[in-house]
């Protein structure tokens, strides 16, 4: 949708909720005024409402009440609200000595729901936003071999720490197959 039409639907969406508020507000207005409305052969109009019991009352009144809060749940139901989480980049610096350049990475943040699978192209590291505060706990892996019709597993992991001077967070470890005791 576009910028224009997202301002429109946000006006008519405020509009609905002005009369739906007006609605409300004209119809407690009514009912406390307790004006009690007749019909053509002026008799006191009556309303029966469940569990209340039968009301000699202005029911025109609890019709807008009832309309007003009926459009302000529409209006309610059409919105989005959206929380904005404050984010930090968590860099994940690895070596990758002796490994094919092609090679993938899997490094992920925990909790779960940060997960980043990228092939091996530069040592610019890996990004991921994540959000702030911390901590949290770097878990990188990348398959090294085949072992009885299995992959095998080289995986590193540990704490990320925050650094002032880049605003992120920061891992490092390696992941080639040189140092295969870490």
């Amino acid at each position: 949708m576009t910028l224009w039409g997202e301002f429109m639907v946000a006006v008519i969406l405020a509009l609905v909720l002005l009369i739906a508020l007006c609605a409300v507000v004209g119809g407690l207005w009514a009912l406390v005024k307790q004006q009690v409305v007749v019909d053509e052969n002026g008799a006191v109009s009556e309303i029966e409402i469940p569990l209340v019991g039968k009301l000699k009352t202005n029911y025109p009144s609890l019709v807008a009440i009832m309309l007003g809060i009926g459009l302000a749940w529409a209006v309610q139901s059409r919105l989005e609200l959206q929380v904005t989480v404050p984010t930090a980049p968590l860099l994940a610096n690895l070596r990758m000595d002796g490994l094919p350049e092609d090679t993938y990475v899997i490094v992920g943040a925990v909790p779960q729901k940060y997960l980043k699978v990228q092939n091996v192209r530069s040592s610019d590291g890996i990004r991921i936003d994540v959000e702030e505060p911390g901590p949290y706990t770097v878990v990188a892996f990348t398959v090294t071999g085949i072992s009885d019709n299995r992959p095998v597993y080289k995986v590193i992991s540990g704490p990320a720490t925050a650094n002032p001077e880049t605003k992120a967070f920061e891992f490092a470890g390696n992941l080639g197959r040189a140092n295969q005791t870490e």
